[in-house]
């Protein structure tokens, strides 16, 4: 559904006190998504930049958002602000997408305007994406997040501990793009139609490649970003294309085990971000030669079965209680999660979750 198919959020919440989010702090913060930043806290200074003031700075004719998400983008805000002990704030740029970073003012939210004006979508691209990283940032807060381990007998496996590590993320994926699926379908099917989500394994904090290689993937996607204008079909097709060829160079001398790890890894995780684009992301990494992508696929399956059941169950719940207010992820359906897709991949004689 496109951003045209929403009326005009006239209606946004009234201006209501809520308790402020740092830790141990007294004060009470008042929300207003009418204005473009809350006031302080009259204690710890905490503010943030609201969704209305995203909206204000992005070029989108169609870009009313509906005022529930409003009252979701800006909770997250305050939950980071209250996290860090800083403020949060919105800034445009064209060296990213949409990024993180903390500096000695507060934490800061990049982001690239011309996600903002993507056509029929407007805005609905660029608000879900960063709800991503917003809800990646929730997902385990106040929780102690598990780690994975190699068991004594196993060090010759040793090797694959980085790629098996990447694993709690497409874990968190599979939390992240349900609950955003279920409860603001505009935004993920707005996510989804642009290549978005797939783009967060290329680049960034969620690239399944290194640093140099994430940077350079940003540029090219910046260039493709700039070239394709408001064609969220040739974008997306751009994103996938770049991402089975880097696959392709990165695994081509890699021993038979490791390649399969890695395919069956990605695979699982472009299927949990974006099943619309998931069999078409499938042909292009089997048309491009590489060895073992039929194995691959069929771990691929088993690893996307045990997270998205595990999510779905934990979700499930939190629907039967009305909880819409934060993505609580049961620390033990996670760790259940992490188990099975080590066994999914065939490690599970060799690497363990603590």
């Amino acid at each position: 559904m496109a951003a045209t198919d929403v009326a005009q959020a006239t209606n946004l919440q009234i201006p209501r006190v809520i308790k402020c989010p740092t830790p141990q702090c007294p004060g009470w913060i008042t929300l207003d998504s009418t204005r473009h930043q809350t006031e302080p806290c009259r204690y710890c200074r905490i503010s943030v930049d609201t969704l209305r003031f995203l909206l204000s700075r992005v070029g989108a004719e169609h870009k009313a958002l509906p005022p529930q998400v409003h009252d979701e983008f800006n909770r997250l805000m305050l939950a980071m602000a209250g996290a860090w002990g800083r403020n949060v704030y919105l800034r445009p740029s064209t060296q990213a997408l949409v990024d993180l970073s903390a500096g000695t003012r507060g934490v800061t939210i990049e982001y690239n305007p011309a996600l903002g004006a993507a056509g029929l979508d407007g805005a609905a691209p660029l608000v879900g994406t960063i709800l991503h990283k917003l809800l990646h940032f929730e997902a385990h807060l106040g929780q102690r997040i598990p780690q994975l381990s190699v068991r004594s007998a196993a060090r010759d496996k040793q090797g694959l501990s980085p790629l098996l590590s990447y694993l709690l993320t497409v874990a968190d994926h599979a939390w992240v793009a349900l609950r955003l699926g279920q409860l603001y379908p505009l935004l993920y099917g707005a996510q989804s139609r642009w290549g978005l989500d797939l783009a967060q394994m290329l680049a960034g904090s969620e690239s399944m490649f290194n640093r140099y290689l994430s940077e350079r993937n940003l540029k090219k996607l910046l260039a493709v970003l700039q070239d394709a204008g408001e064609d969220a079909g040739a974008f997306r097709t751009a994103v996938m294309q770049r991402l089975a060829m880097l696959t392709s160079q990165v695994l081509d001398h890699e021993r038979e085990e490791t390649r399969k790890i890695f395919l069956a890894v990605q695979l699982a995780n472009a299927r949990l971000l974006n099943a619309d684009a998931y069999p078409d992301y499938q042909s292009i990494v089997t048309a491009s030669g590489l060895p073992d992508v039929r194995e691959a696929l069929t771990m691929a399956d088993r690893l996307y079965t045990e997270m998205n059941n595990a999510a779905s169950e934990s979700l499930g719940a939190a629907a039967k209680g009305q909880d819409r207010q934060a993505l609580a992820i049961d620390p033990g359906l996670f760790h259940r999660a992490l188990e099975g897709g080590i066994r999914a991949l065939g490690m599970a004689n060799y690497f363990e979750i603590k």
